[in-house]
């Protein structure tokens, strides 16, 4: 920003300078074509430097002003950007942090951080993720190491601790931002708890039916009544009634009567 505003002050002074000197050499010449006259020629030398002055004060208003409003429609755009970015930041469903790059201290966090963490802002401002136990020493090097080799970390599964000591399941991602001349390190976290949760519960539930389908002492079948046979029958089936299970799930409704005792076969196919 420094350097842009050294660029303009050296393009204004650089145009009133070029202006200067080709006003001194044109309008010394033109009056020398006009008269010979020294007393006419003090008098025309003294109103051109006063429409000098008067031009030159003109040019310098519009550059300065030009400046001005190029500097105000960028200071304006720039404000309205980081009302967009806090608005955005304060209210993301999502947990968004900024810290510093090199020790992790929190110059801000949004709402969301807050409600799953359990730390207030107040507990976290100044603080580093690691002394507050939001994240373990090893996980943040982890993250920073990727971030420096690639310029942004994605979805690294972390888990991350609540102040009360619940554990908390994210995908982390971060990128690199610049604040102040600063490099910082703007993270965004997606808790992904209860989902996982889920996903365990329902590979628990598919390992206990996985269980139940080949257990040695129960038979399991699904009976297919449009198709008239069986969709599935458990290996116990083989080792309990001695056929074979490609041979019995073939078997209709008609013969199905057939595999059944005498005494048995009237009280079941009676009704």
């Amino acid at each position: 920003m420094a350097r842009q505003y050294t660029r303009v002050a050296l393009k204004i002074a650089a145009i009133y300078a070029l202006t200067g000197c080709l006003w001194i050499v044109f309008s010394d010449r033109s009056v020398g074509l006009f008269t010979s006259d020294p007393a006419m020629i003090t008098r025309i030398s003294i109103a051109k430097g006063w429409v000098y002055v008067l031009l030159t004060a003109m040019l310098l208003y519009w550059l300065i002003q030009r400046h001005i409003d190029e500097v105000r429609l960028s200071v304006e755009k720039l404000t309205a950007s980081e009302e967009k970015f806090s608005v955005a930041f304060s209210h993301s469903p999502v947990l968004m942090t900024i810290s510093s790059i090199d020790n992790g201290s929190y110059l801000e966090v949004n709402e969301s951080f807050c409600q799953v963490s359990g730390f207030s802002r107040q507990e976290a401002i100044g603080k580093t993720s690691v002394a507050i136990g939001w994240i373990s020493a090893v996980d943040r090097e982890r993250m920073v190491t990727v971030l420096r080799r690639d310029g942004r970390v994605s979805d690294m599964e972390i888990n991350l601790t609540a102040k009360g000591g619940r554990t908390v399941n994210c995908l982390c991602s971060a990128v690199l931002i610049t604040i102040e001349g600063e490099q910082h390190l703007l993270a965004i976290a997606q808790d992904i708890t209860e989902r996982k949760q889920n996903l365990e519960a329902l590979h628990y539930a598919n390992e206990c039916f996985h269980q139940a389908l080949n257990a040695r002492r129960h038979i399991l079948y699904r009976l297919n009544v449009k198709k008239g046979g069986y969709d599935y029958i458990s290996p116990a089936f083989e080792r309990i009634t001695g056929y074979r299970v490609a041979e019995f799930e073939n078997t209709g409704l008609e013969k199905l009567q057939e595999y059944f005792h005498t005494d048995d076969r009237i009280r079941i196919f009676a009704a």
